[in-house]
């Protein structure tokens, strides 16, 4: 399969694309290039100096497969890809020395001959050598000739048109009604808003008082912490939304920033030490982590010795006594050179919950005070019952996932073969890629200290951003053409017959705000198992309100396009709802079960929740769509735009503000441009 992935399928649909084009062998060379890198980055999962060492030393091999693929076929190459396995992965036998090895060996010498075997067997068979024909060759294999069949002419379905678009204002409005009803104008968490210029200037002069450190030696990186974890969930869980909000005060991190200050050059060791100081939107402290190599120097402390400088710390940063806690553990370490201590303890007083324990961690390497945070304290049972009750969640939200984004997979599939059939508008798929491209390019840039942020300094940082752009840029590509391929396929794909009306556009914006308030009234039937946390990310870019603007405005086509194949399915199976109507209810239900299902808490909501928004589907496809399928990019690519107004209404500060006017407006562009392009094509049509 591997070889069918990575080989035949990029490069034989290479060939097929650039037929009679000037440029053909250009492409062949860079998608024999590409297909090596993606192969080489796909076999890269163990570590290794430097990171894309890996990716390189497969460049030359599997361009040569390539190339054995373009002239032989597949099946050399998997000949050849089956004996390097077969060598690699039976290498422990011969270096092995137990008894009875030799019959394991004598297996990989059978198995590795197998090819051989079979072409002994049919020399022997023929009783003499023969050549494949070059007919039977890549190079020899042409276009079938499409047999000549008198076929009577299609006869299209007259299908009465049910005139209820004047409706549509009237329900958009509804549909907002239900919106501002049904969805929840809050968030679960503290709004951060601290920018990361101060943040970055809090941690600076905060560990140049502590630590008296020369600011200028050291690369300071920067991120968010914007993302709930188990201990978010048991506190909501057990104590509900008022308590889980008083825990943000001891112990429980609201979102906050984490600075980093890292060294990029010198010794691996010396490397090793950092500096994490996490950030409140107030500006305060909320603890500083100093990360020492673990073979550096320092006190071996007794215990009586340690105990005061964590009764200190417990003082200071807690205003309390040791006395007034239960010690949970006190441990002690043996470095190398020295003693690091880890002192844990209970508050029984001031925790709020019924379970679990809050907790207060202090770490001391050598004679020096290097962590310490509170923390909630979650029972091994309820963790436990947590996990197992997760995991079968989990089954149920992976085969949602797996339906939506095989459902878009599929549209992607078709708009190829659309393109390999010449249905296929190449100037409009050049301008949304080159677009949606730009938009990506953009996003990176702005967001690079988000990306740096995860750097390992444990590899050199060339290396680290090196492998970083690589597995971004073969992103990009995928995420720019799969816009510019969906885009460019829909003129003449979807079925497209009514003209433009006056409120035609306001009429398909009141669609999809009916859309926008039918998915918050069915999500609000689920339970609120975990707090809602915004995103804050934004904040870490360099212009934070164009990142907002980019990043919200490159999801837009993933819901007119998932939108479209379903409806499309629909129409296709029912004949615009004229027979076989038990298959578009089937395709209905499958949308709304693994829309619901991405978010699914237990059976009986998910059921209730994913057939209303089923049987809604199957309304709006009745009376709207199979009419308006040219309403689709502006119907359902509003649902972003209706989310970040939601975002907007939340936040309340400029730099949202800005960010979500101008994603609005660059949304609204291309959805508009999008719509007017499929009725272009329609009229033409005509």
């Amino acid at each position: 399969w591997e070889e069918a992935l990575f080989r035949a399928v990029p490069i034989a649909g290479i060939f097929i694309l650039t037929k009679g084009k000037k440029s053909r062998n250009l492409w062949i060379i860079l998608v024999l290039i590409l297909q090596t890198l993606i192969f080489g980055a796909g076999h890269a999962n163990y570590a290794q100096q430097p990171s894309y060492a890996r990716v390189i030393e497969m460049v030359i091999p599997f361009v040569i497969m390539g190339i054995i693929y373009i002239y032989y076929g597949i099946l050399p190459a998997v000949i050849a890809h089956y004996a390097v396995d077969v060598f690699w992965i039976s290498l422990p036998l011969w270096v092995a020395s137990t008894s009875g090895i030799w019959i394991d060996r004598a297996l990989v010498v059978l198995f590795l001959f197998a090819p051989v075997f079979i072409v002994l067997l049919f020399r022997f068979k023929n009783k003499k050598w023969t050549e494949v024909p070059e007919k039977e060759r890549n190079s020899g294999w042409l276009v079938p000739k499409k047999p000549i069949i008198d076929e009577a002419p299609e006869i299209e379905i007259q299908v009465k048109k049910l005139k209820v678009e004047k409706w549509m204002l009237p329900l958009g409005i509804i549909g907002l009604i239900i919106w501002l009803l049904f969805t929840p104008f809050k968030t679960d968490s503290p709004i951060l808003e601290l920018s990361r210029k101060d943040a970055v200037e809090v941690a600076k002069s905060e560990l140049t008082k502590k630590y008296d450190l020369e600011i200028d030696e050291w690369t300071v990186l920067s991120s968010v912490a914007d993302k709930i974890d188990i201990r978010d969930i048991f506190a909501w869980q057990v104590g509900g939304e008022e308590i889980y909000n008083q825990l943000f005060s001891n112990f429980l991190a609201p979102p906050h920033w984490e600075i980093r200050l890292v060294k990029t050059k010198g010794k691996v060791e010396d490397k090793t030490e950092e500096f994490i100081v996490r950030v409140l939107d107030t500006g305060k402290i909320m603890g500083v982590f100093h990360k020492i190599p673990e073979t550096w120097s320092g006190k071996n402390l007794e215990q009586n010795e340690a105990q005061i400088i964590a009764d200190s710390t417990l003082l200071s940063f807690y205003s309390l006594n040791r006395e007034s806690l239960k010690e949970i553990s006190v441990s002690p370490t043996k470095q190398e050179n020295r003693t690091d201590w880890e002192f844990i303890y209970a508050d029984t007083t001031r925790f709020p919950l019924s379970q679990g324990q809050g907790r207060y961690l202090i770490e001391i390497s050598g004679n020096e005070l290097i962590n310490t945070f509170s923390f909630v304290h979650i029972p091994e049972e309820w963790t436990r019952n947590y996990k197992d009750e997760d995991s079968k969640k989990s089954i149920i939200k992976t085969i949602g996932n797996i339906l939506i984004v095989g459902t878009i997979i599929f549209g992607l599939l078709i708009g190829i073969f659309r393109w390999t059939r010449k249905k296929f508008n190449l100037k409009v798929f050049s301008i949304v890629t080159l677009l949606f491209g730009m938009f990506y390019i953009l996003d990176l840039w702005i967001n690079w200290n988000s990306l740096l942020s995860g750097y390992n300094t444990q590899v050199p940082m060339g290396n680290f951003i090196t492998t970083m752009l690589i597995g971004i840029s073969i992103s990009g590509i995928f995420f720019s053409l799969f816009n510019g391929v969906f885009i460019a396929a829909t003129p003449g794909w979807l079925p497209v017959t009514a003209k433009s009306g006056k409120w035609d556009i306001l009429q398909a914006a009141g669609l999809g705000i009916l859309v926008a308030g039918t998915l918050s009234a069915a999500q609000s039937i689920m339970p609120e198992m975990e707090p809602s946390w915004l995103s804050f990310s934004y904040l870490n870019g360099i212009v934070p309100w164009l990142g907002i603007a980019f990043s919200k405005t490159m999801n837009i086509i993933f819901y007119p396009a998932f939108a479209a194949i379903l409806f499309l399915g629909i129409h296709h199976f029912t004949k615009s709802w004229t027979t076989q109507k038990w298959s578009g209810i089937i395709f209905a239900l499958l949308a709304g079960l693994a829309l619901m299902g991405m978010s699914f808490e237990d059976y009986s909501t998910w059921l209730i929740s994913g057939s209303i928004l089923a049987a809604f589907v199957l309304l709006v496809y009745f009376f709207f769509i199979r009419f308006h399928f040219e309403w689709i990019p502006i119907s359902f690519g509003i649902l972003p735009i209706i989310s970040m107004i939601k975002e907007m209404i939340i936040v309340k500060n400029t730099t949202v503000i800005l960010g979500g006017i101008l994603m609005i407006l660059i949304s609204l562009s291309i959805l508009y441009w999008w719509y007017k392009l499929l009725l272009k094509y329609s009229a033409q049509k005509r």
